[in-house]
């Protein structure tokens, strides 16, 4: 049975969104990249222009040392789902499982600006935003 498991959220900038959940123990890796709209392996400034697509972290986790309720939880407490000033900035949990799916709707509560999604073709961003934080030595 596989204990690594993908999750997606989108909460404003990937690079601050990136560098929360590097720090959550039980979290594999981290990868920054582009969700949700219709063109194909989109680039940056397509994305600023307003093609659809959303700045999102995929997250790959150990199941066994962290539920995705509390990945889900570290997301609603890390961001305000309310503040969309750009669609490439939306509040969105990207699910892969019913089990995702689920937990997102019972934790969402108050937070009606954000989205719960099927999770769609993931575009990994330019190697320039991986990880940016820690690459310019920039905290949170």
């Amino acid at each position: 049975m596989e204990k690594n498991k993908i999750i997606t959220f989108g909460m404003g900038c990937f690079w601050g969104a990136q560098d929360i959940f590097d720090k959550v123990g039980g979290v594999k890796e981290t990868i920054v990249g582009y969700m949700g709209g219709e063109s194909k392996n989109p680039t940056y400034e397509e994305i600023c222009s307003g093609n659809g697509h959303t700045e999102v972290v995929q997250v790959r986790y150990n199941k066994e040392k962290v539920s995705v309720k509390e990945l889900i939880e570290v997301f609603f407490k890390s961001h305000n789902p309310e503040l969309k000033n750009k669609e490439q900035y939306k509040s969105v949990v990207f699910y892969y499982d019913k089990k995702q799916k689920e937990a997102a709707e019972d934790l969402k509560k108050d937070f009606y600006a954000t989205e719960i999604l099927p999770a769609e073709d993931f575009w990994k961003a330019e190697e320039y935003h991986q990880h940016y934080f820690k690459k310019n030595n920039t905290k949170t």
